[in-house]
């Protein structure tokens, strides 16, 4: 868990993402965006944890394991979600030698996926980074699961991602 808090300040601090207008409502449905409001589904099990949610982070939810996270923040412009997930990939690298790969081919998604697998503890798990861009705005969602391949953590990103709706 020390290693998620840490990673979660220092998304934070580099993420640059401004702060929502508004709340989430509900908090494991909707994240309040500036501009409108982003919903999306989790997958069955996973809760919301809205007193991890500091801003510029504005939705963070957990599945049954601590290694299963999904961690949402918000960009005022339509590719500022894909500099933050730059900027935290080169984090991840740097912080806790975790080396992402950017991968511009995607099932899921129109834009890069950054595929960061965490081989520095066991169980295993990936950090999947994907940019979603909305209108006029976009959200960055850091997905974590324990998984053995990216395949496998495309299971639970996949999903998630596409359930995306802005309003």
């Amino acid at each position: 868990m020390r290693h998620w808090t840490l990673f979660l300040g220092t998304l934070a601090v580099l993420t640059g993402c401004t702060t929502p207008s508004g709340s989430a409502e509900p908090a494991d449905r909707d994240v309040q965006a500036s501009g409108g409001v982003l919903g999306l589904d989790l997958p069955r099990g996973w809760t919301s944890a809205p007193d991890l949610a500091e801003p510029p982070i504005v939705l963070v939810a957990r599945g049954a394991t601590d290694d299963d996270q999904l961690v949402v923040s918000i960009a005022e412009h339509e590719d500022g979600a894909e500099q933050q997930a730059i900027t935290t990939s080169a984090a991840l690298a740097d912080s806790y030698d975790i080396v992402c790969e950017r991968l511009d081919d995607s099932d899921f998604t129109d834009g890069p996926v950054f595929d960061c697998p965490d081989r520095t503890r066991k169980p295993w798990v990936h950090k999947v980074l994907v940019p979603v861009a909305g209108d006029g705005a976009s959200a960055l969602m850091l997905v974590q699961t324990r998984a053995d391949s990216y395949d496998e953590a495309v299971a639970l990103v996949g999903p998630i991602v596409e359930s995306v709706v802005w309003d």
